[in-house]
């Protein structure tokens, strides 16, 4: 009760103080107030002398956060930290405030229309904090790679004092916030870090395995568990026992994209045909990857195997910009009753009036959050999902696969094994025409505890597939575009 009394009085002397600082200064002789003006003044300037003193004062860390410089009285260049200008930006779509009661920010699960809603509104924001994480990104990933060396070298830990071991880490990856698998708003851009088994802090140390920081340099880090795969069909059974594509097609029907193919023998580990192409010279082709068909290809038909083309290139590597390409080309040697259909996929533009092209540019961060579409040979339908991530790296059997996408559904299958080799198209528009635009190639999906994550997909990006395939100069370049607008 004590203290309740004393804090109403504080508040009644400050509501009054006001007015008997008017009745003081009515009352004294018109020099008084000149001086109590000048005491002021004094007090005032020292108090910003002290500021400028402490600014001064201000510790290393505050002081290496620079990002733009600005111009003083004097003319000479004063840092400005980026950190500051962009805290004073906040999210219109959800409360980002926090104190003793509410210690984290308000998150609310939004759709997928939302995000590009915010996206939108936050666009400087967003695009400053996803260069910061990208900085983040390749410090863990300098890290893990030292470790992954190590470890491979002796078989075992890593012995040297420099090589950090944050135990069993399966992939990286920068995408949005998440909760129970749906992005929240306000949005953020986070480091997932998957782990094959998530482990106790107290548990890793009997290990000497170091935990996983909670955030680096600013950027959280968020610690999932799954490990990762091809996301073909393993010894699955033949189409005779029931078990195989989903709508396998007619002998005789045109070969076009999203139909089943596999190497010859191997009808069990079947993948999908991303699409035929058709060259300058007329000459048509396939595309798929290359652990779905890297010699011989075959068609799975509703009657049984169709040998349909003589792989040319398959290639299993990095790009020369360090993103990973797991695709194969093929020719199509077919009979002459039997036709193929370039840039046709089931599912996708059977209407031939809405044209479909490639990129010529890998995705960058402005794609995240738009909507991507694929059809492949096991789900056997169009389905449609999110971009999440366009920076990941995954390790796929005890290889790191770097500079890959990754795509995603909130709900409901997305992807399942045999669908590898399908290609990941957006709708954009180019030069004000609609268009199916090609962005990517499925190759990996995602493990839990044994169990296929049939939601998320990994993709190769379709730049570099056609520049390490060396089909650039087979494509026409009309269906080559760097330049498009998304659309929702």
């Amino acid at each position: 009760m004590k203290k309740n009394t004393s804090r109403k009085s504080k508040a009644t002397v400050k509501k009054t103080a006001p007015e008997k600082q008017a009745a003081i200064k009515k009352s004294a002789p018109k020099g008084a107030q000149k001086k109590s003006a000048k005491k002021k003044g004094g007090a005032a300037k020292k108090k910003a002398s002290k500021k400028k003193t402490s600014a001064k004062k201000m510790p290393s860390k505050k002081r290496s956060q620079k990002a733009t410089t600005q111009k003083t009285k004097g003319g000479d260049e004063q840092a400005i930290s980026t950190e500051d200008t962009m805290s004073k930006i906040s999210s219109v779509f959800a409360s980002s405030e926090q104190n003793e009661y509410q210690p984290y920010p308000l998150l609310r699960i939004i759709k997928d229309d939302e995000i590009l809603l915010e996206k939108q509104a936050r666009e400087e924001e967003l695009a400053w904090q996803y260069k910061r994480a990208e900085k983040a990104y390749e410090k863990l990933s300098k890290d893990l790679n030292k470790q992954w060396n190590q470890k491979k070298k002796k078989k075992g830990k890593p012995s040297k004092r420099d090589v950090v071991d944050y135990g069993d880490v399966t992939g990286i990856e920068i995408s949005f916030r998440t909760k129970f698998g749906h992005v929240v708003s306000p949005l953020q851009y986070v480091l997932i870090v998957n782990v094959s088994r998530k482990i106790d802090n107290s548990k890793l140390s009997d290990r000497n395995i170091t935990p996983l920081p909670s955030a680096i340099d600013g950027v959280p880090v968020k610690v999932l568990e799954g490990s990762f795969e091809q996301a073909n069909q393993v010894s699955e059974g033949r189409l005779a026992s029931g078990i195989g594509p989903k709508d396998p097609p007619d002998p005789d029907q045109p070969i076009k994209g999203g139909q089943p193919v596999a190497e010859i023998g191997n009808a069990d580990k079947f993948g999908t045909l991303g699409v035929v192409i058709g060259t300058k010279e007329g000459v048509n082709f396939g595309i798929s990857n290359k652990h779905v068909t890297s010699n011989q290809t075959i068609r799975l038909t509703s009657t049984g195997d169709q040998h349909i083309g003589e792989v040319i290139k398959a290639v299993e590597k990095e790009s020369a910009d360090d993103h990973f390409v797991d695709a194969s080309y093929f020719s199509l040697q077919i009979q002459d009753e039997l036709e193929s259909l370039p840039y046709q996929i089931k599912g996708v533009n059977d209407d031939t009036t809405v044209d479909l092209l490639i990129a010529d540019r890998v995705a960058t961060d402005t794609e995240l959050g738009f909507p991507v579409y694929k059809y492949g040979a096991k789900t056997g339908a169009l389905l449609k999902g999110r971009l999440a991530s366009v920076k990941a790296q995954v390790n796929v059997g005890g290889k790191l696969r770097e500079g890959v996408m990754k795509a995603e559904k909130s709900a409901n299958t997305f992807l399942m094994g045999g669908d590898s080799g399908s290609l990941l198209l957006v709708k954009a528009r180019v030069k004000n025409q609609l268009i199916w635009l090609v962005i990517g190639i499925v190759f990996a999906q995602k493990i839990i505890n044994g169990i296929p994550n049939d939601r998320i997909a990994y993709i190769c990006h379709i730049k570099d597939v056609i520049d390490e395939l060396g089909l650039k100069s087979q494509i026409p370049s009309k269906r080559l575009v760097k330049t498009w607008e998304n659309i929702n």
